[in-house]
């Protein structure tokens, strides 16, 4: 019989797509995931070898907010709903990519004494991450500035489909062919950016006039537009294929996308959003932009002149960002595995660290 495995995360793709980048890394064992009845449980559902558990979940709103009131005790209950996942399947272990689906995951395991990885993919710590990151085993990190007295500067889990894109397929995908004129890729995450999708659709006329434009709006944009050299995509589950085409791109800074686009060596606009619940994105950027790999944007200097600057520049100067985005170790899959499993080997025999 497999031993079992728990991973956790969840409440945006950011959470649930790293972990779904260590699944191979253990095929060996039985797979189980927890998670809330959100975007965690629809991505997770064609992967028929994980067992998908279900608990109930509360998210802190930043903002004065009645329903923060009512946190302690939404919160005791997802913990007891935890606890009684990690009885019945008695893991070796579990990761969590934090968020506020992976807290009471967190907190569980400490009551239960059950060993706990964590990931952050930030600069900075989230809310459930720093809460928990006493109690685990080792907290990986993707940024060498995050130090903590258990944390392990690694990179990001990253999917081995990333590395397997192919521009033909996406051209057939988006019933697109090749011209003159590079692909420009705009994708901003799994719910979208309004406001980039608003300036997008303004600009269009321009941007197409140099790029062919591929734009990911999200699921939640309603506005449909048609255009020449323009494809407007809801939502990408061959983003990797989508990136194979593309010259250029402009995001969003999510930490998953940021280390994904540097670790193909994607030349990159940044544009972070500036109301990110902590201020991650912005430090995410800040963070790549010193080290040469990409171009920062910020928000309120978003315009058609400044947009088109910072592309023209990211393609005169392509030699340094590629140079310098080679330079950055951000793959941190294998190295996240083989700690994992020396720590378990280790925790198996007795053994402290």
């Amino acid at each position: 019989m497999k031993e079992n495995i728990i991973f956790t995360g969840g409440g945006t793709a950011g959470h649930v797509m790293p972990n779904i980048a260590l699944f191979p890394y253990f095929d060996n064992y039985q797979l189980h995931y927890i998670g809330s009845n959100g975007m965690e449980k629809n991505i997770l559902s064609p992967y028929t070898n994980v067992v998908f558990h279900e608990i109930e979940c509360v998210k802190l709103s930043r903002s004065l907010s009645l329903k923060n009131l009512l946190i302690p005790l939404k919160l005791h209950a997802s913990i007891n709903q935890a606890k009684r996942i990690l009885k019945e399947v008695s893991p070796l272990f579990v990761f969590s990519k934090g968020g506020y689906v992976g807290l009471p995951v967190a907190i569980a395991c400490k009551q239960l004494s059950i060993p706990l990885f964590l990931h952050e993919s930030d600069k900075t710590l989230g809310l459930a991450n720093k809460v928990a990151k006493n109690n685990a085993e080792i907290l990986f990190t993707s940024f060498d500035t995050l130090k903590t007295k258990n944390s392990l500067y690694v990179g990001s889990p990253i999917r081995k489909e990333i590395y397997r894109g192919n521009a033909m397929r996406a051209l057939n995908f988006l019933n697109a062919q090749k011209n003159n004129k590079p692909f420009l890729l705009f994708v901003c995450g799994s719910s979208g950016a309004q406001s980039i999708n608003s300036f997008v659709f303004e600009h269009l006329n321009t941007l197409t006039e140099k790029y062919n434009v591929i734009h990911v709006t999200g699921k939640n944009e309603k506005r449909i537009y048609r255009k020449q050299d323009y494809y407007q995509v809801a939502y990408s589950n061959n983003i990797e294929d989508l990136y194979a085409l593309s010259s250029f791109v402009v995001t969003r800074g999510g930490a998953n996308a940021l280390s994904e686009l540097i670790a193909l060596k994607k030349l990159c606009v940044c544009i972070p959003l500036s109301k990110a619940t902590r201020g991650d994105q912005i430090e995410n950027a800040k963070y790549y932009e010193s080290k040469g790999a990409i171009i920062k944007l910020d928000q309120s200097a978003l315009t058609l002149s400044s947009l088109l600057s910072s592309l023209d520049l990211l393609n005169k100067n392509k030699d340094s960002y590629l140079s310098a985005m080679k330079n950055l170790s951000i793959d941190g899959t294998k190295a996240i595995v083989e700690n994992i499993r020396k720590r378990t080997e280790f925790l198996a025999k007795g053994h402290e660290f």
